[in-house]
């Protein structure tokens, strides 16, 4: 079979930098790919698609309710607004106006994460204003309670391995906090692989990527309290039509958690970490790299192969522009190390990414 890539004139890439948007996210499952295909032709209520979705989604995560977004910044954005706007369809309408509502959005300033675009534009976006307390590398208990007042719409917390790891108000005494003003939590956990620690935390919507850990097609997943996640089906009607999502997304999403249910997710990780672990055969003996299994953030299951080396920067460059270009996990070249993320390659491309490593690092 012809690759499309050919047929469209695209660079060919393995993709060692996970699921990334920038380079497609991450491939869908069979039964989720066939699912979108099959739906494609067919005419069906967005409405009863959506409310089996939000079945499927409460039975994975043991939450009250859940919905499919155009991707998880879109979720973000309809969560913020469904807060603002609750079930008032005058509200929904008059929205990016937010006279007459609570309108304001806190959130901790080492939280603004820049994944493409700021956190705090997605939220701005809604027309909400945002009060962003602390500083990037510290936030105390007291700001957050100063800033919750009489127009605080809601709360957003961000986790990511782009938002600073230390120093900030954990989630469950941010929850706490917030609760106690009357404020609801909304979570931005786009790339996490279980999202039932945060809703056991205390949030009342959680927002994930569908695509990135899922194996569904490109797809945000919202989900927590039933009251708001109809506000979020309701923002359709208002701000988050430009975002609305295709029934194809929505099959896709209710295909991949009836797989994901079922998935032995210990094998799974534990197949990650064995290709990781083929990096650090293969290139552990090599002079000038030091190859090792570094975890991700605490508590996940993904470990990648991190590899340090003194001319870390000409590696990375040389390597996207090669033939296929070869990508990988940048977060770490400021302190001298790349990371290859086992999820998005197979054991081949895993080979063929050591060996031009192994020629870049000997001069072969």
């Amino acid at each position: 079979m012809t690759d499309i890539r050919e047929a469209l004139g695209l660079r060919k890439i393995i993709n060692a930098a996970g699921p990334v948007s920038v380079f497609g996210g991450g491939a869908p499952g069979s039964a989720a790919a066939a699912a979108a295909q099959a739906i494609l032709a067919l005419p069906v209520e967005i409405a009863q698609l959506q409310a089996i979705a939000s079945g499927r989604i409460a039975a994975a995560f043991g939450c009250e309710a859940g919905c499919v977004t155009a991707g998880a910044a879109a979720g973000i954005a309809i969560a913020v607004a469904a807060a603002m706007t609750g079930h008032n369809r005058a509200r929904v309408a008059q929205l990016p106006d937010t006279k007459g509502m609570k309108h304001r959005v806190a959130t901790q300033r080492g939280h603004d994460a820049n994944f493409g675009t700021l956190v705090s534009q997605v939220i701005r976006l809604t027309g909400a204003a945002l009060d962003s307390i602390g500083n990037a590398e510290r936030c105390d208990p007291d700001e957050l309670r100063r800033a919750l007042g009489p127009d605080t719409a809601a709360a957003v917390f961000v986790v990511s391995h782009h938002t600073a790891q230390s120093g900030m108000i954990g989630l469950a005494e941010f929850c706490d906090i917030c609760h106690a003003a009357g404020v609801p939590v909304i979570v931005d956990a786009a790339g996490e692989h279980d999202p039932r620690d945060q809703l056991g935390a205390g949030a009342d919507i959680v927002i994930v990527s569908a695509h990135k850990n899922y194996g569904a097609l490109t797809a945000g997943i919202v989900m927590g309290r039933r009251s708001l996640i109809e506000a979020c089906l309701m923002q359709d009607a208002g701000i988050g039509r430009p975002m609305k999502v295709g029934k194809e997304g929505i099959a896709s999403v209710i295909a991949a958690l009836d797989e994901w249910r079922r998935q032995d997710r210990k094998a799974v990780h534990a197949d990650w970490t064995r290709r990781a672990r083929l990096a650090v055969d293969a290139l552990g003996g090599i002079p000038g790299l030091r190859v090792e299994i570094a975890p991700d953030t605490p508590g996940s299951p993904l470990n990648r192969a991190r590899i340090h080396a003194g001319s870390c920067d000409r590696i990375v460059r040389a390597l996207a522009s090669g033939e296929p270009s070869i990508r990988v996990w940048q977060h770490g070249l400021p302190h001298g190390y790349f990371e290859l993320d086992p999820r998005t390659i197979d054991d081949q491309d895993m080979q063929t990414i050591c060996r031009a490593i192994q020629a870049l690092a000997t001069g072969g």
